[in-house]
């Protein structure tokens, strides 16, 4: 009898085993997501999103969103060649998957928000509420954004340089670029100037 109810635990724990295994979530603590989001007209400055359940196993063929809530999308200058304001991937084999958002403009606080979350069970991964952008000038507001990098974003990119201003921080001292230090310097220039006269296609 003691047998038969060991085995029947057995059996159970397997069929609960394999059950996970075969329908795994996102996990927000072992999947990875930027710490500062950046974007830039011409939609090269790319960030990656890798997508992995509980175990730490990649989780290939799962669609991630990037969302805008109504205020952020409002304060973004949109190429006319991105969606918005839900932007959507599928992870590969290796589970990542790399955006590419064409559009400018900068914001930091209020009730803009961005979130990433990924399927299945529209997981939350993480939320911003600020980002960044090569395009910095508009006529009408100077951090809107205009759809290209020109000599007006140096100049408010100048005003930023030496200061610890989230708009114009790309960069991160250590090799994952594009992590942001809160520090805008030499590195973050070397950022601006490869992007410099992008614009929308």
């Amino acid at each position: 009898m003691r047998g038969r109810v060991l085995l029947t635990m057995i059996v159970l724990q397997t069929v609960v085993v394999f059950s996970a295994e075969a329908n795994p979530i996102p996990d927000p603590m072992n999947s990875i997501t930027p710490a500062c989001l950046r974007i830039c007209p011409e939609g090269d400055l790319a960030f990656e999103v890798k997508v992995r359940d509980s175990q730490n196993m990649p989780m290939s063929g799962s669609p991630v969103r990037v969302i805008f809530s109504p205020d952020a999308n409002d304060l973004i200058f949109w190429c006319d060649t991105q969606s918005h304001p839900v932007i959507e991937g599928i992870t590969d084999y290796y589970g990542e998957v790399t955006f590419n958002i064409a559009a400018g403009g900068c914001f930091e606080g209020g009730n803009a928000t961005i979130y990433i979350e990924a399927d299945p069970g529209a997981v939350a991964l993480n939320a911003y509420e600020r980002i960044g952008s090569t395009d910095l000038y508009s006529t009408y507001d100077e951090l809107a954004g205009d759809g290209e990098v020109n000599l007006l974003d140096f100049v408010v990119f100048s005003a930023k340089f030496l200061t610890t201003d989230y708009c114009a921080d790309y960069h991160d001292s250590t090799p994952d670029d594009l992590q942001c230090d809160e520090d805008v310097d030499l590195d973050d220039f070397v950022v601006f100037f490869r992007h410099y006269l992008d614009a929308c296609q």
